[in-house]
């Protein structure tokens, strides 16, 4: 049997090491943007090269391709020789290599040769000959080494790559099928079910009783897409730069770009894209509405880079994003929005942001000692956290008790006490979700949860009951 010769990025892991370091760069040091263009000029060598001695790699949490992987194992039990050839830096090759354990050789970029295409070719011809191995590949750039292989392998190649193949007169020995990208996976980056989050937009609107004014209530729809586009970028960019938290964690592994569903490159090119979109829309609906756009896109930027990783400091970011929803709301439906409004936001989100952490350090296992991956808490602190976040819930609570005390009410409502019973309404709310919590029970974003949750419709339909009794009951 010749040796067999295997491409890493693409076939063997079903990502692009390349694209990864340069993530890893730049959330560890964004001045590395900066540096590219002079790297460039230099070769792309030199930027592999860089990029590579600039973050951390962690081999052992790579989405493999596990069909290709078995395929490898048993040619290497039948005696076959196997060969990682890759255009990644030596370093990371190397690692992968080591992790895998199944090849015997190791051929990457080094120096200023960048093994890739032609110049990969040419290195296995000299050390093989010509026809003298087979190759595993996925890309375009793959074809020149598969037109001078033995046999081809491919593995995700695109459709037509078999026939353009066998008409060079190369015979395709194996086939690995692509991931196919349906409506699930891209629901999934673009986390199309954390919009629900947004319906916070529509709470000012309908407080204030403008919900049947349609010019308001338009731009509030308008202003709810505007900001679902911005959060669904400001997903993508942090599964982006958590991807080796995300593929260690019990869940989130699962995600697209954790899992090599979708190409990192898609997901650099999505961004920015959705960005573009929200921030049109917002300029659109008002300048104002605009400036609130660019505060939470600077805020998210910052807690992607810096705060999710400072015990406490996450949470109340968490909490104050939530609040930037409602005061968002307000700013596009022109309604003043209430401090006794704002107040329970506060509390009530910093609540539920504790639920979110405390549920994650709860699903994690390990030593007590050691930090959650990513974060800045460490297994054991969830009681105190619990402690905070109760604490937090039943202050919202007397914050919505103040408020049926408050001319405000008076004002909106003409039977206002016919909202005393919404305070122990949200209290049992509040409870429930800290109970399933403390039990373990609580695996989502509480306010997803509340949106699959049987008791919290009916709380709804409760209190939604409640104001319009108070509204339009005559006294």
């Amino acid at each position: 049997m010749v040796p067999l010769c295997v491409d890493l990025d693409g076939t063997l892991v079903r990502t692009d090491t390349l694209h990864e370091s340069f993530l890893r760069a730049i959330a560890k040091q964004p001045s590395t943007l900066l540096r590219l263009p002079f790297w460039l000029l230099e070769g792309r060598a030199k930027v592999k090269s860089e990029l590579a001695g600039r973050g951390v790699f962690h081999p052992s949490a790579l989405p493999y391709h596990e069909g290709l992987l078995a395929y490898l194992r048993e040619q290497r039990d039948q005696g076959r020789t196997l060969v990682l050839a890759t255009a990644a830096h030596r370093s990371i090759a190397e690692s992968v290599a080591g992790h895998v354990g199944v090849f015997s050789r190791v051929l990457a970029t080094e120096s200023a040769a960048n093994l890739k295409g032609p110049e990969k070719l040419r290195r296995l011809e000299s050390e093989f000959g010509p026809k003298g191995f087979d190759y595993a590949g996925d890309s375009s750039a793959d074809l020149a080494v598969w037109a001078g292989a033995r046999e081809a392998i491919l593995v995700g190649a695109a459709r037509g790559t078999r026939q353009t193949l066998e008409k060079k007169g190369v015979r395709v020995a194996r086939e690995f099928e692509p991931p196919s990208i349906g409506f699930s996976t891209i629901r999934r980056v673009l986390r199309l079910h954390q919009w629900a989050k947004n319906i916070l937009l529509f709470i000012p609107l309908i407080l204030a009783h403008h919900f049947t004014d349609t010019a308001r209530l338009l731009a509030v729809v308008a202003a709810f897409f505007a900001f679902s586009f911005v959060a669904s970028s400001v997903y993508v960019v942090n599964d982006l730069l958590d991807l080796d938290n995300d593929r260690v964690h019990p869940t989130k592994h699962k995600r697209p770009f954790a899992s090599g569903a979708v190409p990192i490159w898609a997901g650099i090119l999505l961004a920015p894209l959705l960005i573009t979109a929200g921030l049109a829309i917002a300029a659109w609906i008002s300048g104002a509405f605009l400036i609130v756009m660019l505060v939470y896109l600077a805020v998210t930027t910052l807690y992607s880079f810096w705060m999710k990783r400072i015990p406490l400091v996450d949470v109340m970011t968490l909490a104050f994003l939530y609040t930037l929803r409602v005061i968002a709301g307000g700013v596009s439906g022109q309604v003043q929005l209430s401090a006794w409004l704002l107040g329970f936001s506060i509390f009530l989100f910093f609540s539920l942001a504790m639920v979110k952490r405390v549920s994650e350090i709860r699903m994690t296992e390990g030593d007590a000692s050691v930090s959650l991956r990513g974060r800045g808490y460490r297994l054991g602190e969830d009681s105190l956290l619990t402690t905070m976040g109760v604490a937090s819930g039943y202050i919202a609570s007397l914050v919505m008790a103040l408020y049926m005390q408050s001319p405000e009410v008076a004002r909106l409502y003409t039977r206002p006490e016919w909202l005393w019973p919404a305070c122990p309404l949200v209290m049992f709310w509040i409870s429930r979700v800290w109970f399933l919590t403390h039990r373990g029970e609580m695996l989502d974003d509480p306010i997803l949860f509340a949106l699959k949750d049987l008791p919290s419709y009916l709380l709804l339909a409760a209190l939604g009951l409640l104001i319009v009794a108070a509204v339009w009951v005559s006294s």
